[in-house]
């Protein structure tokens, strides 16, 4: 149970039991000014595993008194409808316009984790908000996306942006978790990678192949990870990711590209303002992100053989 709401008639007693965790080490993690109080419809979050919850509130635990939290009566740990303030945002509620194409401040790792919980107290950030962060990075300004899309905070687009980035990304999660019940299930790591996929729109109902959800629903239920190749191959069944690797792949063996697929001035002939130059940074930027997301999944960024012999003939006709 990573995070739950709490609702009227909740205590931290009830609340710690059977995690492993005190009343304390809780009220520590989360963050309570006053561990005697909870709030209706305040996010309360249980750390995955006791690494997790020493790396980050560790140290504070010794700041709670365990007598006085221990001593007071039910009726005062009863969680009450107490107002709750209104989170204030760095950005405005509508994005400008004449919007750069990059974040003019993109904070990353350790200096984003930070800056989001100075900006937002009070809502810390677990290790699956952090390997969100760690991928898209924050950005307390609006920029523009490729196309029409605009975002700001992290990776935050339409109505997400209205949220703080610890809501956005918990809105991602609860999600996910509606066309894949077995999210809770899964190992933190296959959490990270599916979360990943799901965040960046890469995998969901409305992405390709639809038969995503049984597929990995299958592989998270079998301990042996049977269905993992399968998974596997099914992600490689999508014409764009092809499309895109051969793309790359045909780019690299003609020496318009380095052999990462990144573009060298030095050595292209394509020109910045040349329509294919900004195609080629699509195709690396996409298949980047999905690669990252594949190897925490798979363990690998190859496509299987079969995906490769088609991407080699779709190389072939460029």
């Amino acid at each position: 149970m990573p995070q739950r709401t709490i609702q009227r008639g909740d205590t931290l007693t009830q609340l710690a039991k059977g995690t492993g965790y005190t009343v304390d080490e809780l009220a520590a993690y989360n963050m309570l000014a006053d561990p005697n109080q909870l709030r209706v419809g305040q996010d309360f979050f249980i750390p995955y595993s006791r690494q997790e919850f020493e790396a980050f509130a560790g140290p504070m635990t010794q700041q709670v008194s365990s007598p006085a939290v221990a001593a007071a009566p039910t009726s005062v740990m009863t969680a009450t409808a107490a107002p709750v303030a209104a989170p204030s945002f760095p950005w405005s509620s509508t994005a400008p316009s004449n919007l750069p194409s990059q974040a003019q401040n993109l904070y990353t790792g350790q200096n984003a984790y930070n800056l989001i919980e100075q900006t937002f107290p009070n809502q810390p950030l677990n290790e699956l908000h952090k390997h969100i962060v760690e991928l898209e990075g924050y950005s307390p300004d609006w920029y523009q996306l490729p196309g029409d899309k605009v975002t700001v905070g992290v990776g935050q687009v339409d109505a997400y942006t209205s949220m703080t980035p610890r809501e956005a990304m918990d809105a991602k999660i609860e999600e996910l978790k509606s066309f894949m019940p077995e999210f809770d299930n899964a190992s933190q790591e296959l959490q990270k990678g599916l979360l990943s996929a799901y965040y960046r729109g890469d995998m969901g109902p409305a992405a390709a192949p639809q038969n995503w959800p049984q597929l990995y629903s299958e592989y998270i239920d079998d301990p042996a990870h049977a269905k993992k190749n399968a998974a596997h191959e099914e992600t490689w069944n999508s014409d764009e990711y092809k499309n895109r690797q051969a793309r790359i792949e045909w780019r690299i063996a003609n020496g318009y590209v380095n052999p990462d697929g990144t573009v060298d001035q030095s050595v292209t002939p394509l020109d910045p303002s040349d329509p294919d130059y900004e195609t080629s940074l699509i195709d690396v930027g996409v298949m980047n992100r999905v690669k990252g997301w594949m190897d925490t999944l798979y363990g690998t960024t190859n496509p299987p053989t079969s995906t490769q012999t088609e991407i080699d003939q779709i190389e072939a006709n460029l």
